[in-house]
């Protein structure tokens, strides 16, 4: 054979090849562009969103079985079309198969059915949430009347959930939707969970009483202390009150009692009512305890005492007091000092206000105050706990032994 005739053949025969391979390679690309194919699962809007295969105008849509085909009426933007599946129901999976109404060629994506794993309780007592169930996906919240979510994240909510507290909220909880696309049919949000936040209850009311110089609370109070602007003690944490219906003062806030050197100073203290597992915490009740003044010897040198000459009984004259300026004397009789009763037996003794400089008189038979009894005094206290101008009755000081 010519040699020259031999190549010609064999030029054409791998022109004919190539031209083949390039035929098949235009085929195989033309048909894979034909096919309907998902670009967007978006469970947030409740879409999909597919690019039409070539040559085709609408979308058509079906189950997994197929036997029926039905026309999406709505428009194509740049060759794709958005779908609502807001009506596939989230019970279990459901298999939407999509083709183009010239190229049959059908596309399943499997929706999956809902999550309700998730659970969130609220422990007002621990002032926390437990959230279960999550299974490892991205948690999201918001308030019952707000559409906007948030991604919860377990430090940051810590402060938000403080803030919450204070009027109460009903908070929604689930997990985060993951967008599909033409590879993962991603994941649609959790089932939403409710978790009611109850709201603070009123604050105590805390009162003292100012003859007996103790606290008037609430059993099972706690408390601490704040500055005089109200700002809580570096370090300070909540306790709870001393068991009793009346606290002393001196035992819950010594520091406002004055001593033999100097007065007492003032003392801010916070009460509130504890959370329980079924009961919110209580707002905070802030109440500053003036320091109380010492009796001074000039004070106790303007009280003077006259018997009746007949022994039945005796004058007292506080020189200094007043309707502004009152004082107070306490007797203890000789019996009850037998019997244990002395002048710290504050539930067992009575003091008596005295807002007059004149002279009065105490009956022996009528007040009690027999042979040996012994009489203290003090000066009153003015106004009562939280009113501008309130003060703690003064420290007391023994005025006299009755001897008839």
């Amino acid at each position: 054979m010519d040699r020259t005739l031999y190549i010609k053949r064999s030029v054409k025969a791998a022109m004919a090849f190539a031209f083949l391979i390039l035929i098949f390679t235009a085929s195989v690309r033309v048909k894979a562009e034909e096919t309907v194919s998902v670009t967007e699962i978006n469970y947030e809007k409740s879409t999909v969103t597919v690019k039409l295969g070539t040559g085709d105008t609408e979308l058509q849509i079906s189950d997994s079985k197929q036997k029926t085909w039905e026309t999406v009426t709505v428009e194509p933007v740049s060759g794709a079309v958005t779908l609502d599946i807001s009506w596939i129901p989230v019970s279990k999976d459901y298999v939407l198969s999509l083709r183009g109404d010239k190229n049959k060629t059908a596309v399943k994506v499997k929706i999956p059915k809902q999550e309700k794993t998730l659970k969130v309780t609220y422990t007002a007592a621990a002032g926390v949430l437990d959230i279960t169930g999550d299974n490892g996906r991205t948690i999201q919240w918001r308030k019952k009347n707000s559409t906007k979510w948030k991604t919860y994240n377990k430090s940051a909510f810590s402060k938000t959930l403080e803030g919450l507290v204070s009027k109460g909220a009903t908070l929604v909880f689930r997990t985060a939707p993951v967008k599909g696309d033409g590879t993962s049919a991603g994941l649609r949000p959790g089932k939403e969970v409710s978790v009611a936040i109850k709201h603070k209850t009123a604050a105590p009311k805390v009162a003292i009483d100012d003859e007996k110089l103790t606290f008037k609370l609430d059993k099972g109070l706690e408390y601490r202390f704040c500055d005089e602007d109200g700002k809580v003690l570096d370090g300070e944490k909540w306790k709870k009150v001393p068991v009793g219906s009346d606290v002393l003062i001196k035992d819950l806030a010594p520091k406002a009692l004055a001593d033999a050197s100097k007065d007492g100073e003032t003392v801010g203290i916070q009460f509130r009512v504890p959370a329980t597992a079924k009961k919110q915490m209580s707002n905070t009740a802030t109440v500053f305890i003036p320091g109380q003044t010492r009796l001074t010897d000039e004070e106790l040198k303007s009280v003077k005492i006259e018997y009746k000459e007949d022994g039945s009984g005796f004058m007292l004259t506080f020189e200094k007091a007043s309707y502004s300026v009152p004082y107070e004397y306490c007797i203890i009789n000789a019996k009850d000092q037998k019997e244990g009763v002395t002048i710290d037996s504050f539930n067992e003794i009575h003091w008596v206000t005295v807002t007059d400089k004149r002279a009065f008189t105490v009956e022996k038979e009528e007040n009690n105050a027999t042979e040996g009894s012994i009489i203290y005094v003090r000066k009153k206290s003015i106004r009562k706990l939280g009113i501008s101008g309130y003060a703690l009755a003064s420290t007391y000081k023994k005025f006299t032994t009755v001897e008839y």
